[in-house]
C-alpha cells in the first residue's frame, strides 16, 4: 500500500478531497468522525463540517517518511534539531500516562495548524497535525440521521 500519499492529508481538507487522495470513495466517518480503512499507523478524524480536523501518524507508520520534518522513532533530541520551536506542553494540560510516561510536545506548522508530538522514552511514538478550529461531535451520526429524515419529509 502506498502510504506516502497519506502524508498529504491536512486539516481543513474536505471529505471529498480525502476520498480523492486515498482513492477510496466509500469512506464514511463514524459517529465520532473517525475514518476507517486507513493503513496501520495512520488515522484521520473529520470535524462536524466534514473537514479533516486531525491527522495522526503512529507506530506502524514507516520511520523513513517524514511528517513536518519528523519521523516515527526519531529521538526527541533529533526532533528538536529539526524543529527548534518544539516545546513540552505545560504540565497542567500535558498528557501523562503513569505506565507509559507519555509526554506531549507541541509546535505550529507553517499553515497555522497545531503539531502535537507524543514521546515515550525519548522516542517519537505519535505525530498529529490538528486544526485549532476543528469542532468534533460525538453525536455526528445522530445529526446526520436527523438531517436525512428531515430531507425525506
Amino acid at each position: 500500500m502506498d502510504v506516502l500519499k497519506y502524508t498529504a492529508l491536512r486539516p481543513l481538507m474536505p471529505l471529498d478531497g480525502v476520498r480523492t487522495l486515498v482513492g477510496t470513495h466509500g469512506l464514511i466517518p463514524d459517529e465520532e468522525g473517525y475514518l476507517a480503512g486507513f493503513p496501520d499507523g495512520v488515522g484521520c478524524r473529520m470535524d462536524v463540517e466534514e473537514r479533516v480536523g486531525t491527522v495522526s501518524f503512529r507506530r506502524g507508520f514507516p520511520s523513513d517518511i517524514a511528517i513536518q520534518g519528523l519521523c516515527m522513532g526519531m529521538t526527541l533530541t533529533a526532533a528538536r534539531r529539526v524543529r527548534s520551536t518544539l516545546d513540552v506542553v505545560p504540565e497542567a494540560i500535558r498528557i501523562f500516562d503513569p505506565i507509559l510516561e507519555i509526554t506531549e510536545y507541541h509546535d505550529a506548522t507553517d499553515e497555522g495548524h497545531w503539531l502535537h508530538v507524543f514521546v515515550v522514552d525519548d522516542v517519537i511514538q505519535c505525530i498529529e497535525i490538528c486544526s485549532p478550529k476543528a469542532v468534533y461531535s460525538p453525536l455526528l451520526a445522530v445529526a446526520r440521521l436527523i438531517g436525512i429524515r428531515q430531507r425525506k419529509r
